[in-house]
This record gives structure tokens, sequence and C-alpha cells, in this order.
């Protein structure tokens, strides 16, 4: 009901473990506390250079989005509600990042001529 009145239909979703096949090939690793970072860093420490927290991308920013699953649902609302302004935070992070210029330390030109 809740994702409803936030236009998503989740009827159809499942959660799933992570594992290290679906991590594989991930540029960024998303968690939404630090027990979840704690686990995954634990069973894939590959992956904690690529691992982050949600809800820094948040306004305000938090170390932590709770589980809804079992909340009341004024209180499933609120962490919604954390959850959109974070995934909202993390797209514009996201679209700065790929529209950014980098300037290689040393231009193609002077390092093919050496």
């Amino acid at each position: 009901r809740i994702s409803n009145s936030f236009g998503i239909d989740l009827s159809s979703h499942r959660s799933a473990r992570v594992t290290a096949d679906s991590l594989a090939n991930a540029d960024l690793v998303i968690v939404m506390d630090l027990e979840n970072m704690d686990r995954l860093r634990k069973e894939f420490p590959a992956t904690t250079v690529r691992t982050t927290l949600l809800g820094l991308f948040g306004t305000p920013a938090r170390l932590s989005i709770p589980d809804p699953y079992l909340s009341e649902e004024a209180a499933t609302g609120r962490i919604c509600e954390q959850v959109r302004a974070s995934v909202e935070g993390l797209t514009s992070w996201v679209a700065e990042v790929k529209s950014a210029t980098y300037t290689p330390a040393v231009p193609s030109t002077a390092a093919g001529s050496q």
C-alpha cells in the first residue's frame, strides 16, 4: 500500500540474497545500514571499495535507513520517504559524475612521444 502511494508497484518484487556473481560487475554497491555493510564486507571483501550507504545521499545525510518490513504504516511511510530522497540524491550524484570531464595527468600526445 505504501509503495503504491509513491507510484511504485512492488506486488511482483521478491528479495534475493546477494551473490558473488551478482556483485562481480557492479560499479557501485548500495546498502541501507552499517550492519549490511559489515556483512557484505566480511562475505565479499573485494566489494568494500565499491560499497557505500544509500542514506549518505539523502538530505539530511544519514548512516542508516531502517528496514520498513515490520514497521507500522506511518513509520513505513517515513522510511520510504528517506529512501526516495536518498535515491534522488544518488541519481543527482551519478549524473554529476557522468557529466564531469577529466583531464589526464599526462596528455596522450606527450605520453605517445616518449
